[in-house]
């Protein structure tokens, strides 16, 4: 179970841009909407989910501090769960996430590979096998055969006794 508090996916609006930012500890833990220099609240109170996999802004029915961790340590089955890595965006995670599955991707290409290769070699040595026993079978017979008109040509050529 994932908690959205722990996610890099979390974010909230910038008050003034409008623009998806990073929410920050305190957000996170305390709903604190964080002030910036000129003592302005940096995002709107409802946190959105950069992933959309849950609308967390129809999740919180209010703008309480109360509701606002409520939705953020709600345990949830969620596919899209990143841990959050303090200083990185929900873009940033969402990049380091794709690469992470681009990695996994190129991991089971190249076991896949790796298999067909096996396999290839396998049917390369039972042929191998099986040539090597047909030309073994062909000489042995070709000295059976050579024998035999050896020691037929020996039983023509002598005279006859009797």
């Amino acid at each position: 179970m994932a908690q959205c508090m722990k996610c890099g996916f979390v974010a909230a609006r910038d008050f003034l841009t409008r623009t998806m930012l990073e929410v920050d500890e305190g957000f996170r833990k305390h709903a604190d909407r964080g002030h910036g220099p000129s003592g302005k609240v940096l995002y709107f109170e409802r946190p959105i989910c950069a992933a959309m996999a849950f609308n967390l802004s129809e999740e919180a029915t209010d703008t309480s501090e109360r509701q606002t961790l409520a939705v953020l340590s709600r345990e949830r089955e969620c596919d899209s769960f990143t841990p959050w890595q303090q200083e990185f965006t929900p873009k940033e995670h969402l990049e380091m996430k794709m690469l992470q599955q681009q990695k996994e991707w190129q991991l089971e290409q190249e076991r896949k590979a790796d298999e067909r290769h096996k396999e290839s070699l396998q049917v390369v040595i039972s042929a191998t096998n099986q040539t090597l026993r047909a030309a073994l079978l062909a000489t042995l017979l070709g000295a059976v055969v050579t024998l035999g008109a050896v020691y037929l040509t020996k039983i023509i050529d002598s005279p006859d006794p009797g």
